[in-house]
């Protein structure tokens, strides 16, 4: 396993008509949402984030401690419903991101999800975004 086979896909939906800040906002809040979800306190004496603590799988701890591999893509509400249906049943990380509607999309519109981090190489996860395109901003 190279240091690049393991990635997080950030997936920006297409659909919103969002401004260039708004996916970038929309996809970090995917990217950081995937480990605060799995964050747990752990008591005033766990060393690190004030008694919090982050439960990771092999494939988020090598991405931590590796490359950090990240690919934007752009989908649409419906191919990223799919997404994360198809990732909470491989058991992957994954996160939804759902706004507040207070600047340019409606309240509950899914602005962004994260896919991974993930072991691009193993079978099960092969193809699994293989039907988006890059996101391009420009």
């Amino acid at each position: 396993m190279g240091v690049y086979d393991i990635k997080m896909y950030l997936i920006v939906n297409g659909d919103l008509g969002m401004t260039k800040g708004k996916m970038v906002s929309a996809a970090s809040h995917a990217c950081l949402k995937v480990f605060f979800d799995r964050m747990e306190y752990g008591g005033a004496s766990t060393p690190d984030l004030h008694g919090y603590v982050c439960s990771m799988n092999d494939d988020m701890r090598s991405w931590k401690d590796g490359a950090f591999a990240k690919i934007a893509l752009r989908g649409t509400s419906a191919n990223m419903a799919d997404l994360l249906e198809e990732a909470f049943e491989l058991e992957v990380p994954h996160s939804r991101i759902d706004d507040n509607g207070v600047t340019q999309v409606e309240p509950g519109s899914m602005t962004a999800i994260a896919i991974g981090p993930i072991d691009t190489t193993r079978e099960e996860y092969r193809g699994i975004v293989d039907k988006l395109s890059l996101l391009k901003l420009l």
